[in-house]
């Protein structure tokens, strides 16, 4: 009997997990710019470590700044739930957890990498 109630609360407590809003830092610029001619590409997996980052095949994370206009949504899950990227129209351009090619430039002021130009499913 110990040993069923036990695994019912852990089996209540996982499933909880993907209920509790994840504490993720977005970081936006401050001019909106979505269009930029990339200088370079990341590609990896779209992580959430405290902020949004590409962790590339060897687990190196790069942190993202994204335009200003785009936003998060979480949507809540049995296990772990889902983070999208929404663009300023709303659509989905990435969800963490996901492999990703994305263009943009060094964002100097803040040491991040700015994902101002495609995202590209991987």
């Amino acid at each position: 009997m110990r040993q069923l109630i036990a695994t019912l609360v852990l089996a209540l407590s996982l499933i909880g997990c993907g209920f509790a809003r994840p504490d993720v830092q977005f970081v936006q610029d401050l001019n909106d710019n979505k269009h930029c001619s990339p200088e370079r590409f990341v590609v990896g997996q779209l992580v959430a470590s405290p902020g949004l980052a590409i962790q590339d095949h060897q687990g190196v994370l790069t942190p993202l700044t994204w335009p200003s206009s785009y936003s998060l949504r979480w949507s809540p899950g049995l296990l772990t739930g889902q983070i999208d990227v929404l663009d300023d129209a709303g659509t989905v351009l990435a969800t963490v957890g996901q492999r990703y090619k994305i263009g943009g430039m060094d964002f100097i002021g803040n040491g991040t990498f700015w994902a101002c130009a495609d995202v590209i499913p991987q």
